[in-house]
């Protein structure tokens, strides 16, 4: 049985992935956190800062098929300074680890995000556009950064089998993403005269994808698009939000000031990626792997309606 190492194991994506390939493979991972409920047997937890030499010590003692680098921090309340830090020096220790032990694949999931919301992008982008998500989006610096240098290990070290994926916004009862976020709040803000498609994706089907980058014999940077897209309107209405249509700039005013305040769960930047739309096109990850969303829009809209609305005085953290 292959040994396959999951960073940032015990979040929402590691945990789900690694459940579904506990029974095919050895799985090690690691984590700075423990893992919460019960744990397959067979994977090995192993705690400990990515940044430091914990990653090169499994490698050292292990023969490692593929490395899946999930520990990717999201936190809002993380200042730039240390989710630079996180983010970049994580990644460069997954990356000098994967090149000094040779290991055969790594899998880095990034997200559709770092292409940036913005007022002059195409429709359909495709992998080689250019990753513009800083523009507007400071917030997205590091994990921009993590997806460049990862793009970089592909083109350096062709032997090793790189694998980026930017996944469009992920829905699912566990996620602890952006449009996850928006979509369990009591009252939002929504920008006037604007009502961007949203792509979606469930969960479980960007576990699938992983799963799928994990097997088949690819290598490059890929789009993962889920079962569609809806107006953010209709995304609202469906999950009880209700929506406080403001001119923009009051629309992003208002989320900073509560950001600040520690009453609103981003600040007021993020505000763009719900007035101007992402749109990827996912049809190379499709044609190479044959990947097909397992999950329905419908039923991807459905897994976060039995959640309790968030009142907007709570802030919400993302999975690391």
């Amino acid at each position: 049985m292959d040994t396959i190492v999951i960073t940032g194991i015990c979040g929402t994506h590691g945990k789900i992935i690694s459940q579904i390939l506990c029974e095919k493979y050895k799985i090690i991972g690691i984590d700075n956190k423990n893992w919460v409920g019960t744990k397959p047997a067979n994977i090995e937890i192993v705690q400990g800062d990515l940044r430091r030499r914990v990653f090169a010590n499994v490698l050292q003692k292990h023969d490692v098929k593929a490395v899946i680098h999930l520990a990717i921090t999201k936190h809002f309340n993380v200042s730039l300074d240390k989710r630079h830090s996180l983010n970049v020096l994580r990644a460069q220790r997954v990356i000098e680890g994967c090149m000094k032990y040779k290991v055969p694949k790594v899998i880095l999931l990034s997200e559709h995000s770092v292409y940036g919301a913005l007022p002059d992008s195409p429709l359909w982008l495709k992998e080689n556009a250019p990753l513009s998500g800083s523009r507007l989006f400071k917030e997205n610096t590091s994990i921009i950064s993590a997806d460049h240098m990862f793009s970089e290990l592909f083109w350096k070290v062709p032997e090793i089998s790189t694998v980026i994926l930017r996944p469009v916004n992920i829905l699912g009862p566990k996620t602890r993403g952006l449009l996850n976020t928006y979509l369990k709040l009591d009252k939002a803000p929504a920008v006037f005269g604007f009502d961007p498609f949203m792509q979606i994706i469930h969960e479980r089907d960007v576990a699938h994808a992983i799963e799928l980058a994990l097997e088949k014999d690819i290598k490059g940077k890929f789009n993962v698009t889920g079962s569609g897209s809806l107006p953010l309107s209709v995304l609202s209405e469906e999950t009880g939000v209700k929506s406080r249509i403001l001119p923009a700039p009051l629309a992003h005013g208002y989320a900073e000031y509560r950001f600040k305040t520690s009453k609103f769960p981003f600040p007021g930047c993020a505000i763009s990626f719900f007035q101007f739309p992402i749109s990827i096109d996912g049809s190379e990850f499709k044609k190479v792997t044959g990947f097909e969303p397992k999950i329905s829009l419908k039923n991807t809209i459905q897994s976060i309606k039995g959640f309790v609305k968030l009142a907007s005085e709570v802030w919400v953290g993302d999975d690391h």
